[in-house]
C-alpha cells in the first residue's frame, strides 16, 4: 500500500479533558482530519496548527496559546470551529495561505488581532462569533471578501 492511500483520521473526545504542552498543542501535517471534542488545550506556542491540506474540527473546546497563535492555518487545509473559545496573547486565528476557516458561535479573546488573514485566496466564514481584543479587528488583504454574520 502506498502513502497516497494513507489518510489520518483522529478523534480526540472527552468531557473537558486537558492537554498541557510546552510547545504546540495539536499539529496536523497530513491530508487527514483531526476532530477535537470538549478538550481544553494549554500550549506555550500554537494551540492548533494545520500545516497541510488536512482538516481540523474543534467542537466545544478551549484553546489557550501563550506565545503564538491560537489556531494557525498554514496551508490549503481547513479549520472548522464550533462553539469553542480561543485565548491568546497574539493572533487568535491566523491564516497564511489559501485555506478555509469556518467559525460558528465561537469566541476569541486576545491582546492582538482576533483574525489575521495573510492571503487573499483564503476562504473565511464567521457565523455568530465574538471577538474580545485590545488591538485591531480583522486584518485581511484589500482584495478579499469575508462573510461575517456575527459581531
Amino acid at each position: 500500500m502506498g502513502c497516497e492511500k494513507c489518510r489520518l483520521q483522529l478523534k480526540i473526545c472527552s468531557d473537558n479533558a486537558t492537554i498541557n504542552v510546552t510547545n504546540n498543542g495539536i499539529v496536523n501535517n497530513s491530508t487527514g482530519t483531526i476532530t477535537i471534542n470538549d478538550v481544553i488545550i494549554n500550549a506555550s506556542s500554537y494551540g492548533i496548527s494545520n500545516n497541510g491540506a488536512g482538516e481540523i474540527v474543534l467542537n466545544h473546546g478551549t484553546i489557550t496559546a501563550k506565545s503564538n497563535y491560537g489556531i494557525y492555518n498554514k496551508d490549503v487545509g481547513s479549520v472548522v470551529i464550533e462553539n469553542a473559545t480561543i485565548n491568546t496573547n497574539t493572533y487568535g486565528i491566523y491564516s497564511n495561505a489559501a485555506g478555509t476557516i469556518v467559525m460558528n458561535n465561537g469566541e476569541v479573546i486576545t491582546n492582538n488581532y482576533p483574525l489575521y488573514v495573510n492571503n487573499s485566496g483564503a476562504k473565511i466564514e464567521l457565523n455568530n462569533g465574538e471577538w474580545k481584543n485590545k488591538i485591531g479587528g480583522i486584518y485581511y488583504p484589500e482584495s478579499m471578501l469575508i462573510n461575517n454574520t456575527g459581531s
